[in-house]
């Protein structure tokens, strides 16, 4: 195949069946949906009659770690609520599964880093062994943090976030992440942003408006022909303009 012909399949992150519905009817047919379902059981059949209806993929996006400075809590209360978002995958037939795990070694000591890459082990396995791929998304980690839990759970893959990757940096990681770790990114997360140094930064602007380097990223990743999945991180409202700027600017690139 020829890398240059190759394309993303593009999904919209959505919160609720109601949205995901709307997301449908703009001409989306992969969804990324939180896992597990915060509305409970009721929203699960809800996502679960969607997909009956319609020809629809979802893509999994798990629940948040919490305190990660507190390993006790992370493997009593967080570890159990991943094995929740896999099971939940499991029954709406999910096979990718975004997590979050921040191991930014600027700010995690030595043995929490140790006890982190121990727990999402525990969770690869049991994802794999349902048949999820479990991806990591980076925060603000370099490479080289990253190539640590990775080299240790050989089963986790990457979800290549390019707005986090402009966060607690000089420069947008994105390009270290794909020259060094292309063969473990499993997706893409596009959104924008104005850099800065706190989660109040991550403002999730439609592409282009921030400065994300897209043309060199969308260079980056179509020289290596990458053609899985990439969610964009909008409003519903925003979700047209953005399928079409990213289309076009991936063409240029």
């Amino acid at each position: 195949m020829d890398a240059s012909a190759a394309k993303p399949i593009l999904a919209a992150r959505t919160k609720t069946p109601e949205d995901g519905r709307a997301c449908l009817g703009l001409g989306f047919d992969h969804l990324e949906i939180t896992l597990p379902c915060p509305g409970g059981p009721d929203e699960e059949a809800a996502w679960a009659a969607l997909a009956a209806e319609n020809q629809v993929v979802f893509l999994g996006h798990g629940p948040q770690e919490g305190d990660s400075r507190e390993p006790a809590k992370l493997e009593r209360i967080y570890l159990p609520r991943l094995r929740e978002a896999t099971l939940a995958a499991v029954r709406l037939g999910v096979r990718l599964l975004t997590v979050h795990c921040w191991i930014d070694s600027r700010w995690t000591p030595a043995d929490l880093m140790r006890r982190k890459i121990a727990l999402l082990a525990q969770a690869a396995a049991g994802c794999t062994a349902e048949g999820i791929q479990m991806t990591l998304e980076n925060l603000s980690e370099p490479w080289k943090d990253l190539e640590a839990a990775l080299t240790a759970v050989p089963d986790l893959g990457l979800t290549l976030d390019v707005g986090h990757a402009q966060l607690l940096s000089r420069s947008n990681r994105s390009i270290e992440i794909i020259e060094h770790g292309f063969d473990r990114i499993r997706h893409l997360h596009l959104h924008d942003n104005l850099g800065g140094t706190s989660p109040k930064d991550d403002l999730h602007m439609m592409p282009g408006r921030g400065i994300t380097p897209f043309a060199e990223i969308f260079g980056a990743l179509k020289s290596r022909g990458y053609d899985r999945t990439a969610t964009l991180e909008l409003g519903i409202h925003e979700l047209i303009e953005g399928r079409r700027w990213v289309k076009e600017h991936w063409d240029q690139s």
